[in-house]
């Protein structure tokens, strides 16, 4: 508008200033012509052209004064007043600019109080969504280093009021490990680029912590720039994901590491190992006859004592002087399940280090364990192997210590074994073994051997005992200390027990029906068999099958398998005692039976281990024991039977001391029924 205004006043000027030259150059030439006459002239040209001057003054300053009241309305606000163009002269050109530049002020006056109206409603949204979001907000100040603003959410998650909050920076709530990263974050804070913090511990006002994520971003408040942090509360997730990785890593009964766990901790080991010219060694432990346990006083007792031995495990590691920590709050002791721990030992310097760990933890194991009212014994069976001469890898380690383990379990339990290459063809013959017994019961490769027992005063057949051979169809007769064990462990020995038990009842009513004086015929019990809930069911059953009466069944049970709870075993002998059937204590002088236990079993018999028979002849000592146990049944009123008389020296000796029955290979070998058949005609029916 200016520009338009400045050259019609110039036009305006010039136009007025030449009109007046003009005048006084008429005059002039008039005054050449004649001086009365110029004088004349030049007064009516002096007078013209003031009017002129004037009338030209007059319409300028009133267009320049129409002007400046219009400067002045616009100047005030007033944008809805105009000018009234006049003519088609200069002003009426400058009335038209400025009537332009009033409309254009107009239209952006309308635009910015839209615009201002606009701002005014999104800053009101904001500050809605800020006060009421679901996540905690902060305004940060960067030229402050303080927060500016906080919403309701913060307040709660921090336990701070709003004004508190003003108070505070970021170092109040952030750990000081945290620190470093986390201001960085805030203040170097780009436009271009929002920032997430994953998982950072926020501190409360109470100094209690919560995890937070938390995006950071610019806004402009008022024409200036804060950064907002919007923190979400991820406690309850971390607390989530912290119980899957605890169920992911560490057993739940026992707390220890798992089978997973192990194997991270196992590349922890080596890489110690190798930095240390060290070896690694695998303890592999299996408890002996858990199951029996678990039947006998049920899964509670046996997962309490599973917890009872994880924490005598651990006990036991963090004593040893030869076991370093792995890492800080790790234990070397996991739970591979069931009754299987597995010990990491990464402090081993020489071979018979591992041995003298794994003595301690049997040892340890082996005290008695208080379970509730209980007083509960077990021993272990450890197999060890060691990097890098076992293996060089977690899996050959696990596989060749799981061999080591088995082979301790067959040399009698309760012991270590150190893995050796040739144990690997050892447990194959186990595992083809252990294979072909499941197909010996349908493939009917059992069968019953039988040994009499005599009378000793009349030397006669008065019963016999029933003892299981297998016949294999490719390896022939094996013995039953290679496959009774295997049958323990995998619990065949269920099966094979029961149908042994009816086959001997079948056959001692065969024997009867043809017309032999058969008092009664022993089948022994094995632990497992003698733990079934249901062993009374079972024996009445099969004698029922048999068809032959309980007085003539005799069930052997040895001295160890009561002895392991003497009051459950007293229980189901007295269930078993109120059928009718007979009841044996066999290997007896080898468990440590208490006579006060003893005399409150309701047994018929008692039958001496061979390991005294053998030398009672010859040594003063097993003779004396001999006589005393002798002595002890008698004084029960029990009857005792003698096994593993081989010698006239023996039998002597055993009817002397008045012992009432003995069986061995003096008298008569295991025979098939067939051939025991003959002997019963020899003796006489």
């Amino acid at each position: 508008s200016v520009q338009i205004i400045e050259p019609t006043l110039e036009k305006l000027y010039i136009s007025s200033l030449t009109k007046v030259k003009a005048a006084i150059a008429g005059i002039e030439k008039v005054d050449k012509i004649f001086d009365p006459i110029k004088i004349i002239a030049g007064s009516i040209a002096l007078i013209f052209s003031f009017s002129v001057a004037f009338t030209v003054s007059t319409v300028i300053s009133k267009s320049v004064i129409q002007s400046k009241s219009f400067a002045e309305q616009i100047a005030s606000g007033d944008l809805t007043h105009r000018l009234t163009p006049r003519g088609r002269n200069e002003f009426a050109t400058l009335a038209l600019a400025l009537n332009h530049m009033a409309g254009i002020l107009q239209n952006a006056e309308n635009t910015q109080k839209k615009w201002m109206d606009e701002l005014s409603k999104s800053e009101q949204r904001f500050r809605a969504i800020f006060e009421n979001a679901s996540d905690g907000i902060l305004l940060y100040d960067p030229e402050t280093g303080k927060f500016y603003d906080s919403n309701k959410m913060i307040c709660q998650m921090l336990g701070y009021s709003s004004e508190e909050i003003k108070n505070l920076g970021v170092m109040d709530i952030y750990s000081e490990k945290d620190l470093p990263y986390v201001i960085k974050q805030f203040e170097e804070q780009t436009k271009q680029e929002r920032k997430l913090a994953r998982d950072l511990p926020i501190k409360r006002k109470d100094g209690t912590l919560f995890y937070a994520d938390v995006n950071t971003s610019h806004v402009v408040l008022s024409g200036k720039i804060y950064i907002m942090g919007i923190f979400r509360d991820i406690t309850e997730r971390k607390q989530s994901e912290s119980q899957i990785r605890y169920l992911a890593y560490y057993d739940s009964l026992t707390g220890l590491p798992n089978r997973t766990f192990l194997k991270e901790l196992f590349k922890k080991a080596i890489d110690y190992a190798q930095r240390y010219n060290l070896m690694v060694a695998i303890l592999y432990l299996d408890l002996d006859d858990f199951k029996r346990i678990n039947d006998t006083l049920g899964h509670n007792i046996g997962d309490k004592l599973l917890q009872a031995v994880s924490e005598r495990l651990v006990d036991s590691v963090r004593r040893s002087d030869i076991v370093a920590s792995l890492t800080e709050g790790n234990t070397v002791v996991s739970r591979f399940g069931g009754d299987e721990f597995v010990i990491l030992l990464y402090h081993i310097k020489k071979i018979y280090d591992a041995g003298t760990a794994a003595s301690r933890i049997l040892k340890e194991i082996s005290k008695p364990f208080k379970i509730n009212e209980h007083e509960v014994f077990t021993s272990a069976s450890i197999g060890i192997s060691l990097y890098p001469s076992s293996g060089e890898n977690i899996d050959d380690l696990l596989k060749n210590v799981d061999t080591a383990m088995y082979n301790a379990k067959s040399k009698g339990k309760n012991n270590y074994q150190i893995y050796s290459p040739a144990m690997n063809a050892a447990a194959l013959e186990v595992f083809n073994l252990e294979r072909d017994l499941h197909r010996a019961i349908e493939r009917q490769e059992f069968l019953l051997y039988y040994q009499p027992k005599l009378d000793t005063l009349r030397r006669k057949i008065v019963g016999m005992e029933a003892l299981i051979r297998w016949k294999h169809t490719e390896k022939g007769m094996i013995v039953p200390t290679k496959f009774i064990p295997l049958a323990e462990d995998s619990g065949l020995i269920i099966p094979i027990g029961e149908w042994t038990l009816f086959t001997a009842c079948m056959q001692t009513k065969s024997w009867q029906e043809a017309g032999f004086k058969i008092t009664n015929i022993s089948v022994n019990l094995s632990t497992r068999q003698f733990d079934q809930k249901n062993l009374p069911s079972i024996i009445s059953r099969v004698l029922s099958e048999a068809a032959l009466s309980p007085q003539h069944l005799e069930l052997e049970i040895t001295e160890s398998t009561v002895m392991r709870n003497p009051e459950e075993a007293i229980s189901i002998l007295h269930k078993l005692k109120n059928m009718g059937v007979q009841i044996s204590i066999d290997d007896f002088g080898t468990g440590y039976s208490s006579l006060n236990y003893l005399r409150q079993l309701p047994i018929d018999s008692l039958k001496i281990d061979r390991s005294f028979v053998i030398n009672v002849a010859t040594n003063p000592g097993d003779a004396n024991i001999v006589k005393g146990i002798i002595a002890l049944a008698h004084s029960l009123k029990l009857n005792v039977i003698a096994e593993g008389v081989e010698t006239e020296e023996q039998f002597d000796f055993l009817r002397n001391t008045e012992c009432d029955e003995v069986q061995g290979y003096l008298f008569s070998k295991p025979l098939p029924a067939e051939e025991i058949s003959n002997l019963l005609l020899k003796d006489g029916i």
